[in-house]
Order: structure tokens, then C-alpha cells, then sequence
């Protein structure tokens, strides 16, 4: 049964052939389009979701007009979110991220080459949650100069080393 429906399909197909091109590629198209955006909104849905009170994270953006075009941007001066905190007590606590250009890293003899270097203040794991491998979050960012490793870059960097306590030197390279 299976069999004879299988064939009668394809002969189907075969003689309306443009009309069975457009019907496929329309089905396909559909198909495309909905899951490309089920994606898109399950990512959007889902974002940021994997933080500890994620729905109490807000991040601060500014908006620019300059002759009369509006731009935003997710950056804003490092003084205002301790002025914001001064004037709302609701607001629990703060922390102020940016991003570093290209950095040379030192380590002994060797160097290493790194695109992306997150640079944040002490109140960093006040507001976002990660977990450790040693170290502890509370204490870790209290120190000037101190610096926090994935696993994949302490393993670069250090080898099978204990990274705790290494130093290591920065060269700005923009």
C-alpha cells in the first residue's frame, strides 16, 4: 500500500512538474522561515536567563541625537551608576564592565595575543552569578590589578600550573 501511494506520488510529481517545483520550494521557504524564526525568539526569550535574578539585571544605554538622528548605545559614563545608586535605594547593587582592544600578555618567557579582554570593577559577581573553579567570588576583583581566568585561558597561560597567585603582564596593543 505504503509502495503504490510512493508511486503514484512521484507520477504525480513528475507530470505537473512546475507546479510541483513551486509547491516544494514554497513548503520549503515556509519551513525555513519558521524555524529560523522559532530561533531567533527563543534566543531572545532565553537571554541572559542562566544569571542568578536575572529579571533585577538592568543595563544602562544611552541615547545620542545628533543632528536629528537618534543613535543608542549600551554605554554610558562610569560615574552614573554610582550617582544612581546614591539617589535610588532601590537599586541593590553595581558594577561597571568595558572592553580592552588587542593586549599583548606576558607570562615568563612566552607571549600571548588576545582580541577580547573584559576589564569590571569589584561589585562584578555582586550582580552576575558564574561559577568557580578556585577563588572566591566575593574577594576576587577587590584587589587593583587583579584578574579573573576561564579555564581554557588558565590552561593557555599556565599550562598544568596552579594559576593562583601567578602574575601576569600586560602590554596595550591598539
Amino acid at each position: 500500500m505504503l509502495k503504490n501511494f510512493i508511486k503514484l506520488s512521484i507520477r504525480v510529481l513528475l507530470r505537473n512538474k512546475f507546479y510541483s517545483l513551486l509547491n516544494i520550494m514554497g513548503l520549503s521557504l515556509g519551513l525555513a522561515c519558521s524555524i529560523i524564526i522559532m530561533l531567533y525568539l527563543q534566543n531572545d526569550l532565553n537571554y541572559d536567563k542562566h544569571y542568578k535574578d536575572y529579571d533585577q539585571i538592568y543595563r544602562i544605554a544611552t541615547l545620542y541625537n545628533v543632528e536629528n538622528k537618534e543613535d543608542r548605545f549600551a554605554l554610558s559614563q562610569s560615574g552614573i551608576a554610582p550617582l544612581l545608586k546614591e539617589e535610588y535605594p532601590e537599586i541593590e547593587s553595581y558594577t561597571r564592565m568595558g572592553e580592552t582592544g588587542r593586549v599583548i600578555i606576558n607570562y615568563k618567557d612566552e607571549k600571548f595575543f588576545e582580541e577580547r579582554i573584559m576589564h569590571a570593577d569589584s561589585g562584578y559577581f555582586n550582580v552576575f552569578s558564574h561559577s568557580f573553579i578556585s577563588g572566591d567570588p566575593s574577594t576576587c576583583l577587590k584587589q587593583p590589578n587583579s584578574i579573573i581566568l576561564t579555564e581554557t585561558l588558565a590552561k593557555k597561560f599556565f599550562g598544568d600550573e596552579d594559576p593562583m597567585g601567578r602574575q601576569l603582564k600586560t602590554v596595550s596593543n591598539d
